[in-house]
């Protein structure tokens, strides 16, 4: 029993120091995505024949105290070759990170696309990653 303890006592320690606890699990954040039009509209957008020519504004928070940096990167498949726009800045409690995607730019209209979003530690390490993935279709 003295034995278990003193384990969790010492794992206590261990986890209270700064960027020792596990990546995944310390940090919070959280990826938003409206349509800039009208933003009570959020990604993705379910149904048949949605088809996106407005601009997109994406949102990423986090609780953490310290800054972190962000990126967010949109991708789609244009006939067989993997497209899209990186966006990076930085976020911290109190201090979202927004981004305003464009048609042409980071999405095209009538292609699914994938926004991925992800936190970075000092040293570069993921320690949180988001995705939404937007279908589209168009009937012409």
């Amino acid at each position: 029993m003295l034995k278990i303890s003193l384990l969790a006592l010492v794992a206590a320690v261990w986890l209270a120091r700064p960027g020792s606890a596990p990546a995944h699990g310390k940090h919070k954040a959280k990826l938003d995505c409206v349509l800039a039009s009208d933003p009570k509209t959020k990604l993705p957008i379910k149904g048949r024949g949605v088809r996106l020519v407005d601009p997109v504004k994406c949102t990423i928070s986090t609780s953490a105290s310290e800054p972190h940096r962000a990126s967010v990167q949109t991708r789609w498949d244009d006939e067989g070759k993997k497209t899209g726009r990186k966006h990076e800045g930085e976020v911290k409690a109190g201090k979202p990170l927004e981004i305003a995607l464009e048609l042409d730019k980071d999405f095209t209209d009538c292609v699914d696309f994938v926004v991925d979003a992800r936190l970075l530690d000092e040293g570069g390490k993921i320690v949180w990653k988001g995705k939404i993935t937007q279908r589209q279709e168009c009937s012409d």
